[in-house]
């Protein structure tokens, strides 16, 4: 939103990207800084090339777990199937990692971290194999955009503050909001980019 000719948009900037204990690249505009789009229009989440390419590298160990890659299942373009019934995420979270991103800025030394379990980023097909919900962005808005979309926004309950242009999220379960929104300890938040 700041920074950008599109003033609907809620842009930010990540300085770290990782998959478990694996750091991610952030793409084309290299490993310092990379801009991330809170979306929750768009389905699924994208990742710049690299970082999806990184990530994707990330979850090959799943098949030492159990899980077999489905090329067969037309869901998503990576999904795999289990030598068990998958009846919901829970039946395999515990065979994936949470992708964190870390805001801020290089400079910074304390800095806002937006936790995405596997829940937040894994569905169920109809064919009973998991699938991830995370897609090589390359093609989608400019190319080097993370974009987080509704996929990996769920569970959590976003405030967007336009005049102090800062982003903050809390955990919720989000079947009912809060009473009093100001009593909600928010457990993330950042300045958006100047």
């Amino acid at each position: 939103m700041v920074n950008s000719p599109f003033t609907t948009l809620y842009l930010s900037e990540v300085v770290k990207m990782s998959y478990g204990s694996n750091r991610l690249s952030l793409g084309s505009l290299g490993n310092e800084v990379g801009r991330v789009l809170f979306d929750s229009g768009s389905s699924y989440t994208y990742l710049p090339e690299q970082a999806y390419s990184d990530f994707v590298v990330s979850l090959q160990d799943v098949s030492s777990k159990g899980l077999i890659q489905d090329a067969s299942d037309p869901t998503l373009p990576i999904c795999w199937r289990a030598k068990f019934p998958i009846r919901s995420v829970t039946d395999v979270k515990q065979f994936f990692k949470t992708l964190t991103l870390q805001f801020g800025n290089k400079w910074w030394i304390a800095s806002t971290k937006l936790r995405i379990p596997p829940e937040g980023y894994l569905i169920i097909s109809k064919k009973g194999n998991v699938c991830l919900g995370i897609l090589d962005g390359s093609k989608v808005h400019d190319g080097s955009t993370i974009i987080l979309g509704d996929i990996s926004l769920r569970g959590k309950l976003f405030v967007y503050d336009n005049v102090k242009q800062k982003i903050g999220w809390a955990e919720s379960d989000c079947v009912k909001p809060p009473q009093n929104f100001k009593s909600v300890p928010f457990f993330g938040g950042m300045d958006l980019p100047n």
